[in-house]
Formats: C-alpha cells, structure tokens, sequence
C-alpha cells in the first residue's frame, strides 16, 4: 500500500506531506510500497510559542491532520479503494 499523510491549516490550505516530511500541493505519497505497520514516524516538540514572549508562532485555529491509505500506485483514483484517517488539533491563545 501507499501511505499518505496531509494537513488542513485554519486557512482552509491544504498539503500533502511528504517523505521528507516538506508540505506540498500535489498529492504525494509519504511512504509507497509498504506491507509493514511503521513505527519510524520522527516525533518532535512543536514550538509554537516564543520563549522569551510566549507569543504564539502559528496563527489560532483548527489544524486537520489526515492519513490515508491506497493500494500502491493508485493515487485516489476515482474507484481505487482507500481508508482515511482524521483528527483535529485546535491551537487558541488563552492570555
């Protein structure tokens, strides 16, 4: 299968991530050809505030996170079976 990875920012912009976990336009795949769960996905701190004024770096809103999953090379082709996972991280400033 191919895995897919995208992001929706507050704007309504959204992006495909990928291998090198850089934000495009063009669906691309984040990892292709691959029967094994992964378990190698970096994880990082985000900053999002600066720490001298603890102001916030992004703009407030709703950011949507999706995965998704096609048969290799299918892309989203009109009728190429796929599973599509979401989750919503909301980012205000409470000061």
């Amino acid at each position: 299968v191919d895995l897919y990875l995208a992001l929706m920012l507050p704007d309504g912009s959204f992006f495909f991530i990928n291998e090198n976990f850089q934000l495009t336009t063009q669906p691309t795949p984040w990892r292709t050809n691959t029967t094994e769960p992964h378990q190698d996905v970096p994880v990082a701190p985000v900053l999002i505030r600066t720490p001298s004024t603890q102001k916030l770096l992004i703009p407030e809103g709703d950011y949507w996170f999706f995965t998704g999953v096609v048969p290799t090379g299918s892309g989203f082709k009109a009728g190429a079976p796929y599973d599509i996972a979401y989750f919503k991280v909301h980012i205000e400033d409470r000061d």
